[in-house]
């Protein structure tokens, strides 16, 4: 349901109706009504989110865009590396091929989901997040956390996220 003034919400609400599967419902003067789903606003809405979030990531990063269907070898020697791709463009396989090349450089490699840092890791030769959280169940108090002195680490964003905020909050934990 959303105020039928609100343009914001409603194209939330149109979203959130498409994406779940839900009926949608608008509140205006005459009481509240039941409107079918605007898919092309809610498309619109879901792709100006995943615009607005990719934009906030990479604020303060050069970044190369690439129309091509198939990304070329990643040859930067310095600095980071960011691949934003969109499905079957073989970023993993440029990714694993640059890990490798690099076997001498510190690499975070940060994915949406657990099962694709996990896949990613064995993939690459890296440290998993998971198996560095293990180790750090097991260290004396007032030890540091063994994730600040990986150098070749892949993690899922949350976590970095996560661990991140709760060094602003407590220092190195």
């Amino acid at each position: 349901m959303y105020d039928g003034a609100n343009g914001w919400e409603k194209a939330q609400a149109h979203e959130a109706a498409l994406r779940y599967g839900l009926p949608l419902f608008v509140l205006t003067s005459d009481g509240l009504t039941q409107t079918p789903v605007d898919t092309e606003l809610a498309t619109a809405r879901a792709v100006a989110w995943k615009e607005e979030q990719e934009r906030r990531m990479l604020a303060g990063f050069d970044v190369v865009r690439m129309d091509t269907p198939k990304l070329p070898t990643i040859t930067q020697d310095e600095g980071t590396v960011c691949i934003l791709s969109g499905k079957g463009t073989e970023k993993t396989t440029r990714a694993a091929e640059y890990v490798r090349a690099n076997a001498d450089k510190s690499v975070l490699y940060v994915a949406p989901r657990v099962e694709l840092v996990e896949d990613a890791a064995r993939k690459y030769g890296l440290e998993s997040y998971q198996n560095v959280k293990a180790q750090d169940r097991l260290r004396e108090v007032g030890e540091p956390s063994a994730f600040f002195s990986q150098t070749r680490l892949a993690i899922c964003l949350p976590s970095l996220l996560y661990l991140l905020e709760k060094e602003r909050r407590v220092g190195a934990f």
